[in-house]
């Protein structure tokens, strides 16, 4: 009888448990819901997003409208596709500020408390230190060093490439260079440590359990343990590196010596970061800002850089497998640009910074490419203030986010959204033109958007210009992507088991 009886208060114990974290904060209990059990069953049974929304949200949405609740991160989401609401939510930030982090868990310990979770004075304070480092041209050889390195492995195999693993090496490459100049080898030493132990950290952090269920990272398991002693590897390079930054940017200060904008335009973000807070003028505000600081925006725009722009990169060549026609026209913009620039041999160079600013189909490519295929599937804000919302009145303290894959998905918005069509970013276009404001938001909106836009959108026309010049590609025949597209579920939407078949170009 007292086992029956010790085992019946554990199973009370743990579904009043379940029941407290599903139940809904009274404030949201009249916005229609998607079904917790089969969001659950399908998230956890491996259905792609696009399965996900085509079974069960997009179903939702058109039934109840454009503001429904959702169980995600954890907890209650009031969730919207529409873009007036966006626009409110991401101009608004005093009553629509970021989220801060829960302060505990894989991915707070790793990314820190980072200016991109920040708000008022906090994350004015940290835009004067990161500003400076993005708000320049970028210098294009790094990105033609990682797409040589990346083609001379393709040709050496280009049959059955992973295309995510060797976007994922490329990316990781170019990051570290551009970040604080350190080279991971990702290309040509996959044992190096601190590229095995960056893997390590983003593929537990992804993991769709502890997307689903947060708590799940303070229960002590092996593999979170393995995790955080990862990161600690990763840090002793960071700070190493921050040192070193530190060190010459306080020697140039005593000398009273500022880099030259020759030198600014070459160095690294690190560099730059250190030389605002240790070169500067403000002796008092600007020296507060420690190497913790710099040590968690560093991280903070490393993941961005690396894990967004290899994901796009990667549905991108899928999206031109599937459409040789866009692969071929984009192929021939690249050499026609290149060579009305005086270029004899548009095969052998890496385009500079002005030139692959005039790739317009190449541009629209990774615009339709990341409209069709986000990489975030949500974005979202936590209410600081009473408002009203729709025909809802929610207080402070509720979740509200922004259903990207759903807004670049919709059909009222983008007409036929299932097809790759990059025409629709031709500003020329009557799409264009008719689109409403934060209809697209790969790099999110408004005074919040994303700080590193044009370094990432510049790194992708370089290197997927490149790519083309080098490359024909397609599909193997019994790809599945041929058809659909199977991205695994997680805090990013990337492909899953996607492999290309490429073809080397004789001019390359």
């Amino acid at each position: 009888m007292m086992f029956i009886y010790i085992v019946s208060t554990v199973v009370v114990g743990f579904l009043t448990l379940v029941h407290w974290l599903l139940s809904p904060p009274r404030a949201i209990r009249d916005v229609p819901s998607i079904s917790i059990p089969m969001y659950l069953y399908y998230f956890i049974g491996g259905k792609s997003r696009e399965e996900i929304h085509d079974l069960l949200i997009k179903p939702a949405l058109k039934k109840h409208g454009r503001v429904v609740r959702i169980w995600r991160f954890g907890s209650w989401v009031v969730m919207t596709t529409d873009p007036k609401i966006t626009k409110t939510m991401f101009q608004d930030a005093k009553t629509f500020p970021k989220i801060g982090g829960r302060g505990k868990g894989l991915t707070d310990r790793f990314v820190g408390k980072s200016f991109v979770f920040k708000n008022g004075h906090e994350w004015l304070k940290d835009r004067k230190v990161v500003n400076p480092a993005f708000h320049r041209t970028w210098e294009t050889g790094v990105f033609g060093d990682v797409a040589e390195n990346t083609s001379e492995l393709i040709r050496k195999s280009p049959n059955n490439v992973d295309i995510l693993d060797m976007m994922n090496r490329a990316t990781l490459d170019a990051m570290g260079r551009v970040v604080f100049d350190y080279d991971f080898e990702a290309l040509t030493n996959p044992s190096n440590k601190y590229r095995q132990a960056y893997n390590n950290i983003t593929s537990a952090m992804a993991s769709p359990i502890r997307f689903l269920f947060p708590v799940i990272d303070s229960f002590g398991f092996e593999s979170t343990k393995k995790a955080y002693r990862d990161m600690d590897t990763f840090d002793e390079l960071i700070y190493k590196l921050i040192k070193d930054r530190k060190e010459a940017a306080l020697n140039r200060k005593k000398l009273g010596v500022r880099l030259a904008d020759d030198d600014r335009g070459k160095a690294d973000l690190l560099t730059l970061m250190t030389d605002a807070v240790y070169n500067s003028d403000a002796e008092g505000e600007d020296l507060e800002y420690n190497e913790e600081n710099l040590r968690n925006n560093v991280i903070l725009f490393y993941i961005a850089g690396h894990d967004t722009t290899s994901f796009s990169l990667t549905y991108a060549i899928l999206e031109l497998a599937r459409n040789p026609d866009v692969q071929a026209k984009g192929r021939s913009e690249v050499i026609a640009a290149l060579k009305s620039d005086g270029v004899a041999n548009p095969y052998s160079v890496t385009p500079t910074y002005e030139q692959q600013k005039r790739f317009n189909l190449v541009d629209q490519i990774i615009r339709e490419t990341q409209r069709k295929n986000p990489i975030f599937t949500m974005l979202s804000r936590k209410i600081a203030k009473p408002v009203q919302i729709d025909k809802y009145n929610f207080p402070p303290g509720t979740i509200i986010s922004t259903y990207v894959y759903g807004l670049h998905n919709d059909e009222s918005i983008y007409p036929n959204p299932g097809k790759f069509d990059p025409s629709r970013f031709d500003d020329q276009s009557q799409e264009a033109k008719n689109r409403p404001p934060c209809s697209w938001l790969a790099f999110g909106a408004g005074i919040r958007q994303c700080i590193g836009t044009n370094f990432s959108m510049t790194e992708q026309r370089v290197l997927l210009a490149m790519l083309l010049l080098r490359f024909e590609w397609t599909l193997p025949k019994d790809s599945a992507y041929w058809t659909q597209t199977l991205s695994k579920n997680g805090f990013f939407a990337i492909p899953k088991d996607l492999y290309i078949d490429f073809k080397p170009l004789g001019q390359g």
